[in-house]
Protein backbone atom coordinates (compact mmCIF):
# COMPACT_ATOMS: atom_id res chain seq x y z
CA UNK A 1 0.00 0.00 0.00
CA UNK A 2 2.89 2.29 0.82
CA UNK A 3 4.45 1.83 -2.41
CA UNK A 4 0.74 2.69 -4.50
CA UNK A 5 0.51 6.11 -1.97
CA UNK A 6 4.12 6.62 -3.08
CA UNK A 7 3.58 5.97 -6.68
CA UNK A 8 0.53 8.18 -6.69
CA UNK A 9 2.40 11.05 -5.02
CA UNK A 10 5.14 10.74 -7.77
CA UNK A 11 2.42 10.62 -10.66
CA UNK A 12 1.08 13.98 -9.36
CA UNK A 13 4.30 15.30 -9.96
CA UNK A 14 4.92 14.01 -12.81
CA UNK A 15 1.84 15.21 -14.10
CA UNK A 16 2.56 18.79 -12.60
CA UNK A 17 5.98 18.87 -14.18
CA UNK A 18 4.48 17.72 -17.80
CA UNK A 19 1.61 20.54 -18.48
CA UNK A 20 4.64 23.02 -17.30
CA UNK A 21 6.96 20.72 -19.88
CA UNK A 22 4.35 21.20 -22.51
CA UNK A 23 4.68 24.84 -22.74
CA UNK A 24 8.35 24.67 -24.10
CA UNK A 25 8.18 24.78 -27.53
CA UNK A 26 11.84 24.01 -28.17
CA UNK A 27 12.24 21.36 -30.94
CA UNK A 28 15.63 21.11 -31.79
CA UNK A 29 16.57 17.72 -32.83
CA UNK A 30 19.24 16.11 -31.05
CA UNK A 31 21.77 13.09 -32.48
CA UNK A 32 20.32 9.46 -31.65
CA UNK A 33 21.39 7.72 -29.00
CA UNK A 34 24.38 5.68 -28.79
CA UNK A 35 23.18 2.04 -28.54
CA UNK A 36 26.88 0.92 -29.34
CA UNK A 37 28.11 1.71 -26.15
CA UNK A 38 28.25 -1.11 -22.82
CA UNK A 39 25.22 -0.48 -21.24
CA UNK A 40 25.08 -1.22 -17.40
CA UNK A 41 23.44 -4.78 -16.09
CA UNK A 42 20.13 -4.28 -14.79
CA UNK A 43 19.06 -5.18 -11.22
CA UNK A 44 16.54 -7.52 -10.75
CA UNK A 45 13.17 -6.03 -10.66
CA UNK A 46 11.63 -6.26 -7.70
CA UNK A 47 9.31 -9.62 -8.70
CA UNK A 48 6.15 -7.87 -6.24
CA UNK A 49 6.38 -5.54 -9.72
CA UNK A 50 4.00 -7.54 -12.10
CA UNK A 51 3.93 -5.57 -15.56
CA UNK A 52 0.16 -5.66 -17.53
CA UNK A 53 0.01 -6.84 -20.24
CA UNK A 54 -2.09 -3.96 -21.81
CA UNK A 55 -1.21 -0.60 -20.19
CA UNK A 56 -3.41 1.37 -18.18
CA UNK A 57 -4.13 4.64 -20.02
CA UNK A 58 -2.76 7.14 -18.12
CA UNK A 59 -0.51 5.46 -14.85
CA UNK A 60 1.21 2.42 -15.14
CA UNK A 61 4.04 0.30 -13.52
CA UNK A 62 6.13 -1.82 -15.38
CA UNK A 63 9.15 -1.11 -18.09
CA UNK A 64 7.40 -0.67 -21.34
CA UNK A 65 5.43 2.78 -22.44
CA UNK A 66 3.21 1.63 -25.80
CA UNK A 67 2.90 3.82 -28.62
CA UNK A 68 -0.35 3.83 -30.25
CA UNK A 69 -2.54 4.77 -32.91
CA UNK A 70 -4.65 6.43 -30.29
CA UNK A 71 -1.47 7.92 -28.29
CA UNK A 72 0.74 6.91 -25.73
CA UNK A 73 -0.17 4.30 -22.97
CA UNK A 74 0.78 5.06 -19.81
CA UNK A 75 1.11 8.30 -19.44
CA UNK A 76 3.12 8.34 -16.73
CA UNK A 77 4.86 5.13 -15.95
CA UNK A 78 6.79 4.12 -12.44
CA UNK A 79 9.85 2.14 -12.88
CA UNK A 80 12.69 0.84 -11.34
CA UNK A 81 16.83 1.97 -11.84
CA UNK A 82 18.40 0.45 -13.57
CA UNK A 83 16.39 -1.87 -15.85
CA UNK A 84 16.15 -0.76 -19.25
CA UNK A 85 12.82 1.50 -20.72
CA UNK A 86 10.96 -0.34 -23.63
CA UNK A 87 9.18 2.12 -25.47
CA UNK A 88 7.13 -0.03 -28.11
CA UNK A 89 5.24 1.29 -31.50
CA UNK A 90 2.18 -0.38 -32.07
CA UNK A 91 1.20 2.08 -34.53
CA UNK A 92 1.32 1.86 -38.11
CA UNK A 93 3.50 4.51 -38.95
CA UNK A 94 7.07 5.39 -38.05
CA UNK A 95 7.49 7.61 -34.25
CA UNK A 96 10.27 9.08 -32.49
CA UNK A 97 10.81 9.80 -28.75
CA UNK A 98 12.73 12.89 -27.76
CA UNK A 99 13.00 13.50 -23.59
CA UNK A 100 12.35 17.12 -23.23
CA UNK A 101 15.53 18.55 -20.91
CA UNK A 102 18.64 15.93 -22.12
CA UNK A 103 17.29 15.90 -25.51
CA UNK A 104 18.06 12.15 -26.08
CA UNK A 105 16.16 11.10 -29.07
CA UNK A 106 15.29 7.14 -29.71
CA UNK A 107 15.51 8.20 -33.87
CA UNK A 108 12.60 6.85 -35.95
CA UNK A 109 11.04 3.53 -34.60
CA UNK A 110 9.34 1.91 -36.94
CA UNK A 111 5.80 0.11 -36.63
CA UNK A 112 6.32 -3.06 -34.57
CA UNK A 113 9.90 -2.10 -33.79
CA UNK A 114 11.13 -1.41 -29.93
CA UNK A 115 13.72 0.99 -29.12
CA UNK A 116 15.15 0.70 -24.95
CA UNK A 117 16.80 3.22 -22.90
CA UNK A 118 18.80 2.48 -19.63
CA UNK A 119 18.06 4.60 -16.92
CA UNK A 120 21.79 5.78 -15.20
CA UNK A 121 20.14 6.64 -12.09
CA UNK A 122 16.99 7.07 -10.70
CA UNK A 123 15.29 10.38 -11.97
CA UNK A 124 12.37 11.70 -13.43
CA UNK A 125 11.84 11.97 -17.32
CA UNK A 126 9.59 14.00 -19.51
CA UNK A 127 9.47 12.91 -23.03
CA UNK A 128 7.24 13.50 -26.50
CA UNK A 129 6.93 12.66 -29.93
CA UNK A 130 9.11 14.61 -32.30
CA UNK A 131 6.46 16.40 -35.00
CA UNK A 132 3.72 16.05 -32.04
CA UNK A 133 4.61 18.14 -28.65
CA UNK A 134 0.86 17.51 -27.60
CA UNK A 135 2.05 13.77 -27.16
CA UNK A 136 3.81 13.49 -24.17
CA UNK A 137 4.55 11.19 -21.09
CA UNK A 138 6.82 10.54 -18.24
CA UNK A 139 8.72 8.31 -16.79
CA UNK A 140 9.82 7.97 -12.83
CA UNK A 141 12.68 5.84 -12.20
CA UNK A 142 13.13 4.75 -8.67
CA UNK A 143 15.83 3.24 -6.78
CA UNK A 144 15.53 -0.49 -5.86
CA UNK A 145 16.72 0.20 -2.79
CA UNK A 146 13.24 2.19 -2.10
Amino acid sequence: MMFRSRALAVAVGLLTAAVIGACDSDTATAPPLNTSSPVPAASAPDPAIKEAIKAQPSFDVGHTVHLTASGIQPLQLVSQCCAPVVFKNESATPVTVMFNISKISSGKIAPGATWQWVPPNPESVLYHLVGDNNQGGGIEIESPEW
